[in-house]
């Protein structure tokens, strides 16, 4: 589908209206409720459309898209503060997100809330290792398409990740982002809004499965 900017505005004043006149509302509230959802701080996805907090504090929704080579969209609703962000790039970049966190940065006024957190010894050695998406091809598309396997090393007291390809193939450091959950981590590369991911966890606290947001929970090589 394309769309022209001026077009997109109107679709997403009439999702800041919760689709008034057009859906109704029991309908509206589907489309946003949890379909999937690893972890609450890594949001969810509803029916098309990515539920989640930028920034640990602002609750949104919304889709990006892009064409390789053509251009990257971005379009984010904000209810809460009535707002609704569009972006259209007549060009495709690679770190298009990192953009659009610097221009929510800019128009939300908000700063990443991340406290210091300990890394925990038994979930750090058991996080170690290869991990890749489950098996079958409805569940690994999306991975396959952007990242690949992950690989996760414990490098001087500190986690570091590495992917096949996409943003993170040269390695980025795993900060732990919440003392209360030892599996949870913010991605430290340079992102205005950094991405978390969260590894799950036995009753021994070693981990089982590797979480990223819009993917499918990554599983032990």
């Amino acid at each position: 589908m394309q769309a022209t900017l001026d077009d997109m505005t109107r679709y997403a004043s009439a999702l800041l209206s919760r689709g008034a006149g057009i859906v109704r509302p029991d309908t509206f509230a589907a489309m946003l409720a949890p379909a999937w959802c690893a972890h609450p701080r890594l949001g969810h996805m509803g029916l098309a459309f990515f539920c989640e907090r930028r920034f640990g504090h602002a609750s949104s929704f919304g889709h990006n898209g892009g064409v390789a080579g053509g251009w990257n969209t971005h379009l984010s609703v904000y209810p809460d503060l009535d707002l609704a962000v569009l972006v259209h790039l007549n060009c495709a970049l690679a770190r298009f997100d990192r953009l659009v966190s610097e221009i929510l940065a800019a128009v939300l006024g908000l700063a990443p809330a991340l406290p210091e957190a300990p890394l925990d010894p038994r979930l750090a050695a058991s996080a170690c290792g290869v991990w890749e998406a489950p098996p079958g091809k409805l569940t690994n598309a999306r991975i396959a398409t952007s990242t690949g396997r992950m690989r996760v090393d414990l490098e001087g007291g500190e986690l570091r990740l590495t992917a096949r390809r996409g943003p993170w193939k040269a390695g980025v450091r795993l900060v732990p982002a919440d003392p209360g959950d030892p599996g949870l981590f913010a991605i430290a590369d340079g992102d205005p809004d950094p991405v978390l991911i969260w590894f799950s966890r036995d009753a021994r606290g070693e981990a089982t499965g590797l979480c990223v947001p819009r993917f499918a929970a990554l599983v032990r090589a």
